[in-house]
């Protein structure tokens, strides 16, 4: 090999080499994957929708846990996302690939280490997680494409959901309040306004 590279750079003046990792070249070999002399293009509108994504997940107010279960694996999964709960309305959905959990690479965490760093997350009422769906991460590991969350191609996950809706709320009646001097009971338009926006009791819940 050490020859083979003198050669080409006696020949061409030059050497391109592609160097992998060894855990990383042994899942390019067993899945099967190949790589490619063309440059990885991030931009492409399929590509974009395979990209990672980072997930930001706050605890509101009488939110106890981030909504999410998980499934053994290399790497780990979610096994099963609640409906309405703070990862729900992240994104997360079931078999996303978790990348990384607080910065932290899955692949070198124990099972009770990721237990650790979720609870702890819990009482800190904040979780930073990395995923990717399943076509995602066949497409990284068959094109050798790392995946972490400093790569400029990851996706931010916002939360969408009751949270967002209340913001907008406030917005409106913040403004509503301070432009309306006309305006005398201010609880008769609280009331009727949720109704118009979409929200219910039920939204703070």
């Amino acid at each position: 090999m050490t020859l083979l590279i003198q050669r080409t750079f006696e020949e061409q003046g030059q050497v391109t080499l592609v160097t992998l990792t060894a855990p990383a070249y042994q899942v390019l070999k067993r899945k099967g994957g190949y790589l490619q002399p063309d440059p990885f293009d991030y931009q492409l509108p399929f590509v974009r929708e395979l990209a990672p994504r980072l997930c930001r997940i706050i605890l509101h107010n009488h939110e106890q846990d981030f909504g999410f279960t998980l499934q053994r694996g290399n790497p780990i999964h979610i096994k099963d996302v609640h409906p309405g709960s703070p990862a729900y309305e992240h994104g997360l959905r079931p078999n996303d690939k978790i990348i990384e959990l607080n910065s932290r690479d899955t692949t070198y965490l124990s099972s009770e280490q990721i237990i650790e760093i979720i609870e702890t997350s819990k009482r800190r009422r904040q979780l930073d997680i990395l995923v990717i769906d399943l076509a995602g991460y066949e497409f990284s590991i068959k094109h050798a494409i790392p995946i972490n969350s400093l790569l400029p191609f990851v996706q931010s996950g916002q939360r969408r959901g009751k949270y967002f809706k209340i913001d907008i709320y406030m917005i409106f009646l913040i403004y509503l309040l301070s432009h309306c001097s006309v305006i005398n009971n201010y609880e008769q338009y609280f009331q009727h306004y949720p109704s118009r926006f979409g929200l219910t009791e039920h939204s703070l819940y």
